[in-house]
């Protein structure tokens, strides 16, 4: 009788066994074959821009502007409320900032209409004049926002960001460095 207890239990740990390998086999393939899910909504979409006036940084040969709050409140940038706007928040001392600036460059002749407006990020009005006299602006306009007081508004991490602005509600956003790819993956949609 124990001979026939032990093959029984044999049996038992061989199908037990069994089910368990059968069961990881099944959890790897689904792993390489079901296709990624999405990923939960970007906190940031959807979210209205806040009103805040914020000063604007005049380049080079520019005649400085006054703060006026129904002009440089991100919230007047949109003539209508199909207008697009490009944020993007940057710093000079931002070394992923520095490396997409070609990319940005690129965007603005590939899209000569759009507005882009630079948001500066805790950086001097010098710092920004002199980094764009040396490699060029895609800005039509920048933001001064030495106290963080916009991108903590607006929920910014770090820089680089870029948010697109339709009238007065962000429908893409992006955080870290832009590159082509990412560019089309979350902007392109939008374009005209």
């Amino acid at each position: 009788m124990h001979h026939v207890d032990s093959r029984i239990e044999g049996y038992a740990a061989w199908w037990l066994l069994s089910v368990f390998a059968l069961l990881i086999i099944a959890f790897a393939v689904a792993l390489v074959l079901v296709p990624n899910q999405p990923k939960p909504l970007n906190k940031h979409l959807g979210q209205s821009v806040p009103t805040l006036a914020l000063p604007v940084i005049a380049l080079e040969g520019e005649p400085p502007m006054a703060i006026d709050p129904t002009r440089h409140s991100l919230l007047s940038l949109p003539r209508h409320a199909n207008d697009l706007v490009l944020l993007h928040v940057w710093a000079t001392w931002c070394s992923l900032c520095r490396h997409e600036h070609s990319t940005w460059l690129e965007i603005k002749a590939q899209y000569p209409g759009l507005f882009i407006a630079g948001l500066v990020l805790s950086d001097t009005p010098s710092a920004v004049r002199d980094y764009l006299q040396h490699h060029a602006s895609p800005y039509d306009e920048l933001l001064d926002d030495q106290r963080a007081e916009l991108a903590q508004a607006l929920g910014v991490l770090a820089t680089p960001e870029t948010f697109l602005i339709k009238g007065r509600t962000i429908v893409a956003h992006h955080y870290g460095g832009l590159t082509q790819e990412a560019w089309q993956r979350k902007f392109l949609e939008f374009m005209p």
